[in-house]
């Protein structure tokens, strides 16, 4: 089947088993504020307009696939697709995929990448299909619709040009590829127009209700209602998070080593988020997941060293504000010092330490408070909190 989104196969056999890939960045709308034709007013659909992060987002998370699967012994990156809506359209380039001109991501040409995805995942049971999706997205209820680059084009059904994300991922269950899993980094605003309508997006995939649901973890930034922080010209906090994630957080210890595991990646994506939101504690960083039986992503060798989410409060809160923090790993004499935050804040400290077990040291500027040991502090996957009484 024809892909006209394909930037990348290894040449390999088509039957073999491996990771297949689509990730999609729609950041210009054309019939929205600022697009290219004539701006449309949408009534029960929030005042939205231009996106300069998606394209970023999809970029960076095609990188972070290359950087992951593309040397997997285990199972590597067969294919991956890539279509970007920006208003100054550019290649894109890796050393792996050179100067590669990128498809829009219009509703037609979502539609053929998504089905010839679909059916590479189908070339084999052992497959993982990752869809990574960066868009406008309005809700209704549990229904999250995503809007490609042509949504609301003149003439007929105003959804016509949006994704049905809700019943393509359930359509999705008549795939071979028993592993599936979406990132679908959209707002989930609630639209009254979508409450209206029966017809809520294309859901791409024909579906067979007959087929039971398959297990296909799918994460997203925002609760239903909510809508989501973005980054002006670059990646969004929640791709950026998902890297992160794949570092350490999410590892989990297993017979060959570790594996990056679907359970734990839930909780590291929120640990990362916190890190890059911590300046806009209202926005909160919650993420949705739903899905998230155990499920391993990726085999890592034995000897690695995972890096923690370690969060460290001292007590009474305001140490917190000129605490210096020291990590002395076992064995060795060369501490790592944690650098002054700026501005000061009461809150805890956020870090990423490669596991192992440390002496922590907590000093203070001034004789407010006593300097502080904890010996020996033990850093493992997932995460660690660990709370310092100070005198």
């Amino acid at each position: 089947m024809s892909d006209p989104a394909l930037i990348f196969s290894d040449g390999g056999a088509p039957e073999a088993p491996g990771v297949h890939a689509i990730v999609i960045g729609v950041g210009h709308y054309r019939h929205l504020y600022g697009g290219l034709d004539d701006e449309t007013t949408m009534a029960g659909v929030p005042p939205v307009g231009q996106l300069s992060s998606p394209p970023h987002s999809a970029r960076a998370m095609a990188d972070f696939l290359f950087a992951t699967y593309h040397e997997d012994e285990t199972r590597p990156l067969r294919t991956l697709s890539m279509l970007i809506s920006e208003k100054q359209p550019r290649p894109y380039q890796h050393i792996l995929a050179p100067d590669k001109t990128i498809v829009e991501a219009t509703i037609a040409n979502i539609r053929a990448a998504v089905r010839a995805w679909k059916a590479r995942g189908d070339s084999n049971e052992d497959n993982l299909l990752l869809f990574y999706i960066c868009a406008h997205g309005v809700s209704a209820g549990l229904q999250h619709t995503v809007l490609a680059s042509d949504f609301a084009r003149d003439g007929g059904e105003l959804f016509a040009a949006a994704i049905d994300m809700t019943e393509m991922r359930r359509a999705m269950a008549g795939c071979a590829a028993q592993q599936q899993v979406y990132f679908v980094d959209a707002c989930r605003v609630m639209a009254q127009e979508l409450l209206m309508r029966e017809y809520r997006g294309d859901p791409i995939i024909a579906g067979d209700g007959s087929v039971a649901p398959r297990t296909s973890p799918m994460y997203r930034p925002a609760l239903a209602g909510d809508a989501v922080w973005a980054s002006r010209d670059a990646a969004s906090p929640f791709c950026v998070s998902i890297s992160n994630a794949f570092n350490g957080g999410a590892w989990k210890e297993a017979r060959e080593g570790w594996h990056v595991s679907t359970d734990l990646l839930t909780g590291a994506i929120r640990d990362q988020f916190k890190r890059l939101m911590w300046k806009y504690p209202s926005l909160g960083s919650d993420i949705d997941a739903d899905n998230c039986v155990p499920m391993p992503l990726k085999i890592i060798d034995a000897s690695a060293r995972p890096l923690v989410p370690v969060d460290i409060e001292c007590l009474p809160g305001a140490a917190n504000m000129t605490v210096s923090l020291q990590l002395l790993p076992e064995g060795t004499d060369e501490p790592r010092a944690v650098q002054a935050r700026d501005p000061a804040r009461d809150t805890p400290w956020l870090l990423d330490v490669p596991m192992g077990r440390y002496r922590l040291t907590c000093s203070f500027d001034g004789n407010d408070f006593a300097t502080t040991t904890v010996d020996p502090l033990d850093v493992s996957p997932p995460s660690k909190y660990k709370l310092v009484e100070v005198g």
